[in-house]
């Protein structure tokens, strides 16, 4: 039997399709990363840390509580953007 070999072609295309998928995951990443420090802001989704979860609620707005205000507030939306 002969021993079959993958010529050279084969392998620098192995090696390009390789380092072009290594950098689309990195430009992935880096994308995601932005996309959730941008949409952790209140005020970036439209909302305020202006209210307690009462007074949210009893102005019709909506509460994101995926977003940290600190202390008894929270992230409150309208349903309205003003």
């Amino acid at each position: 039997m002969k021993a079959q070999s993958i010529s050279i072609n084969t392998i620098i295309i192995a090696a390009l399709a390789l380092i072009v998928l290594i950098i689309l995951i990195a430009i992935m990443g880096r994308n995601f990363v932005v996309f959730t420090n941008t949409t952790s802001d209140c005020r970036s989704l439209g909302g305020n840390c202006d209210h307690t979860e009462k007074e949210c609620t009893s102005l019709g707005n909506v509460i994101n509580h995926g977003v940290k205000c600190g202390g008894n507030k929270i992230c409150c939306i309208p349903l309205i953007p003003e």
